[in-house]
């Protein structure tokens, strides 16, 4: 009897230190680093990209969901209404007014190079002129399950202009037709 006992002991004590453990806060410092692809377009509508990478190089797996990616631009600018070539395992999300999205990991993030680093190149288009105006990263936590001991590094930021020059136009095909002495 003392051996079953003792045993559902040892049991209890293993299951309740897996679940502290599983609980507990890891360290992991994250960083983002990018921006729009140029820091002046010439005109409108013009395509670019915002191109950032980000890191988990602390050796700790992050879970789903526990924080996402923000990037933002602004007004003048749009970001696409989807991401084709989002990397797997992460959510696009476009939110009102076409200025800001979302990235989210849907899966656990490795905290190991090189599935830790992950790189994206969100589409936008300039749709007005922009004069100097600031662009933003940033990493925002979602679930208090990691902390970040240099939050300094997740925070990409810059101006982007785009000035009122008149874009080329091409012809891909056109046709005439006579019309008495003209045409």
């Amino acid at each position: 009897m003392k051996k079953i006992y003792r045993s559902i002991v040892t049991a209890a004590f293993l299951i309740t230190a897996s679940l502290v453990q599983s609980n507990a806060q890891v360290t992991a410092d994250l960083v983002l680093t990018g921006g729009p692809n140029t820091a002046v377009y010439p005109g409108f509508v013009t395509t670019g990209t915002f191109n950032v990478t980000f890191t988990n190089g602390s050796g700790n797996t992050l879970a789903a969901q526990s924080f996402m990616i923000v990037l933002s631009l602004p007004t003048g600018i749009e970001f696409d209404a989807t991401y084709p070539a989002c990397p797997a395992g992460w959510q696009y999300t476009v939110q009102p007014g076409n200025l800001s999205v979302n990235l989210k990991p849907l899966v656990p993030i490795s905290g190991l190079p090189p599935t830790g680093i992950v790189s994206f190149s969100v589409p936008f288009k300039t749709m007005q002129t922009v004069s100097s105006q600031p662009y933003l990263g940033q990493i925002q936590t979602l679930l208090p399950v990691y902390t970040d001991p240099d939050n300094t590094n997740n925070t990409p930021a810059g101006t982007v202009s785009v000035l009122n020059l008149p874009l080329p136009v091409s012809f891909e095909q056109f046709t005439a037709e006579a019309k008495g002495c003209s045409t």
